[in-house]
Formats: C-alpha cells, structure tokens, sequence
C-alpha cells in the first residue's frame, strides 16, 4: 500500500479517464445514480422534507440549482436538499463494511455541479465514479471495529472525500488540488451515533454533502491545507477516527479492482415502495443514460 493515500486517492481522483472505467463499473454508477433519483423521488414522502425544504431556501434566495422534482434553490440549498431528498425514507444505498450511506453525500454534490457548469453526461459520469471509488476506498481501509468503538458515523466522516472528488473531478482539478480538497473535505468530517434514533443520523449525510462542495469550492480558490490529511499523525483521519494505519484496502489495486461494486443497493425494492408516477420517471431517465 502507498505510504501517501491522501496523494494516491487524489491521483487516482483527478486522473480517472473514461477509457480507464470498465463497462460492468460505468454500468453500476449508472443503476447508483438511477437508484439516487428513485430514492429522491420517494423522499417528498418524508415526514420532515418540508422542514428541511425551508432551511435549504434559507440559505440563500438565488436558483441557480434544481432540485429532484423541479423546483429550484441557490447551490447550497439544491445540494443540501436533494442530499436530504435521497436518504428521507432511508431507501438509498449501503457500504456495508462501514455501514456508510454514500448516494446522498455524493450524488447531491455531484449533480449541482454538473448543471451549473452544463457538464456532459460523459463528465458526470467519472465524477460519480471518481467519487464512489473514493468514498469506498477511504471507507475500505477504516477499522471498523476501533471507528464503531469510537462512535463515529460513516456517512458523515467518510463521504465529504467522495464529494470532494466528484467535484474536484468535475471541475478538472489537478492531484495537488485534489488532495487539498481532500484536506477541507476532512476538516468537516464529523457525525456520530449519538444521532442514532433521531432524525440527525439524515443530517450527517446531507451535511457531508455540502462539506465536500465547499472543500472542493475553497481548494479550486487555492486556499491552503495540509495534502496528507488521512494519514498525518496529529489528527489525520485515520489515526483519529480509527487509531492507526489504514488497511491496505484503501489503495490495493487502486483502478483495477473496483471497490465501488461493493455499494449494496436494492432498486426493485425501491420501485416497488415509491408511487407510480416516480418509477415511470426514473425507468425513463435510466433509457437515456
């Protein structure tokens, strides 16, 4: 295992080429993405949706964003809530080794990006795969045990660097500027089970994904961090969160295996639980992808 994650995950991040992601992994981020959008759609159904709705057009008054559904918010306020939108009835995805959400952190980020900067299709998909790949590899080489011990919650420690990739990627960033994205990306990285039971445990998530679009935001304006945040003894995400080394896992066959295909997710059962009408949307938008 490099020695260096934190500049082996940026380089991987920033340097991921279409050609390079095997068809059966663009596959799986698309059915990832299709599952986002379904999950999103059910989310209206949520018992605090409005709540969250009202905080995210706090945030800001512009509409540069969109939202699942077709209403419009600031950036802030789209990732916020369609983050929020994905996990509401908790239908979304699971990393199961860490038991770690990662559609609403990612997918949020990813999305509002992609419009506002008119992406193509093409280019979001890598940013989702860079992202996905990031988030599973960082969550790979977690101890769980030591990390559950300590009562951190993945969702909102591990996403924010798959969010920080997916746009990091999406707006082009080199590896230095991807592994300081990676450095603000965990600056934020909190949330713990103390959340557990209540509502919160969606905040984490939600949250995670409007860290990850700052750390990319603020490193794209070259604002200074520390690129070795995972490893770096005093702090780093790994001896703080998990009290010591990464497991290999992290950057074992980094590009060839793909981690990402370990997201565990169930789209039939979330078609058969969301109304009609949204099912027919999403089966329409996965014939175009």
């Amino acid at each position: 295992m490099s020695q260096d994650v934190t500049a082996t995950l940026a380089r991987f991040a920033a340097g991921l080429a279409y050609e390079a992601i095997p068809a059966r992994v663009r596959e799986r981020t698309k059915d990832l993405l299709l599952d986002a959008l379904a999950c999103a759609l059910a989310g209206y159904r949520g018992e605090d949706t409005a709540k969250v709705m009202r905080f995210a057009r706090a945030l800001g008054r512009s509409d540069e964003a969109s939202i699942f559904g077709g209403a419009r918010l600031s950036l802030t306020g789209a990732t916020l809530f369609n983050g929020f939108l994905i996990t509401a009835v908790s239908m979304c995805d699971v990393y199961r080794p860490t038991a770690t959400h990662f559609q609403p952190v990612i997918v949020s980020p990813a999305l509002a990006i992609a419009e506002c900067d008119a992406a193509s299709g093409r280019d979001l998909l890598i940013a989702l795969v860079a992202g996905f790949e990031t988030a599973a590899r960082v969550a790979a080489g977690v101890d769980y045990a030591a990390f559950r011990q300590r009562g951190w919650h993945g969702p909102g420690t591990i996403g924010p660097f798959g969010a920080a990739a997916a746009v990091g990627r999406l707006r082009a960033f080199d590896a230095g500027t991807m592994a300081t994205a990676f450095g603000l990306a965990g600056s934020q990285a909190a949330g713990t089970f103390a959340a557990w039971g209540t509502p919160s445990v969606k905040f984490h998530q939600f949250r995670g994904a409007l860290s990850g679009l700052m750390a990319a935001l603020l490193a794209e304006e070259e604002f200074t961090a520390t690129r070795e945040f995972l490893t770096a003894p005093d702090g780093g995400f790994y001896p703080t969160y998990c009290g010591g080394a990464p497991r290999a896992a992290a950057t074992a066959a980094l590009g060839e295996h793909w981690e990402l295909e370990s997201i565990a997710l169930d789209a039939n059962t979330n078609f058969r639980r969301i109304t009609p009408w949204a099912a027919l949307l999403a089966l329409a938008f996965r014939s175009r992808a």
